[in-house]
């Protein structure tokens, strides 16, 4: 088993890994902006408490575990626990910049790592886990707050009724959430358009 954080070599494009795995995940019939969240807590970090943010929300909400906690390996061996045999971890990516040179240009460099669910895992203490009682949050809110934190999100606006992306514009039209059926299909038909998705 490899570390939790993994040094990405130059020769492996992060952003492939996450497109394949989107791809994988909706060649199986699974969409992961179509998730219900009201019946799922969004994924957490098990031992910061913290939410995932991003593109790993849907990576993570692609899995069918009852419980949305994760861990790194790093993490599971610090308090004790194991995977376990023939489990494999979920990717998760993060962005950091890099000072490239003494003019102090920094570059921002893509990695990514793995973590595993609860129920991957052995020896986690119980207590841990009874006492990371979900926050209660507003799926909508939680929506919004992807919206807002998405890196390179065009702007968003309310032009037209129908929902489309403008790639000359770079602009996202999207109809009014008075008007939508309900909150839910406008955060879906809005994620559809960020991601393409015909």
């Amino acid at each position: 088993m490899t570390s939790a954080t993994t040094e990405t070599p130059v020769n492996i494009d992060v952003y492939s890994i996450v497109s394949n795995q989107i791809i994988s995940f909706l060649q199986q019939g699974s969409i992961p902006w179509h998730r219900s969240w009201p019946d799922r807590k969004p994924p957490r970090n098990l031992l910061s408490n913290l939410p995932y943010r991003g593109i790993n929300v849907w990576l993570l909400l692609s899995t069918s575990y009852e419980q949305n906690l994760f861990l790194s390996w790093d993490q599971l061996k610090s308090v004790g626990g194991s995977v376990k045999r023939g489990e494999k971890g979920h990717v998760v990516v993060y962005s950091k910049k890099y000072t490239t040179d003494e003019l102090g240009k920094q570059i921002p460099l893509l990695r990514y790592y793995k973590v595993f669910n609860i129920t991957q895992c052995t020896g986690i203490p119980h207590s841990l886990i009874l006492n990371s009682v979900p926050q209660e949050v507003d799926p909508l809110v939680y929506a919004e707050a992807v919206v807002k934190e998405m890196p390179a999100c065009p702007p968003i606006k309310h032009r037209k009724q129908r929902a489309f992306y403008d790639p000359l514009a770079d602009v996202v039209n999207m109809f009014s959430l008075k008007t939508c059926s309900s909150p839910a299909a406008y955060y879906r038909a809005l994620f559809r358009q960020q991601f393409g998705i015909k």
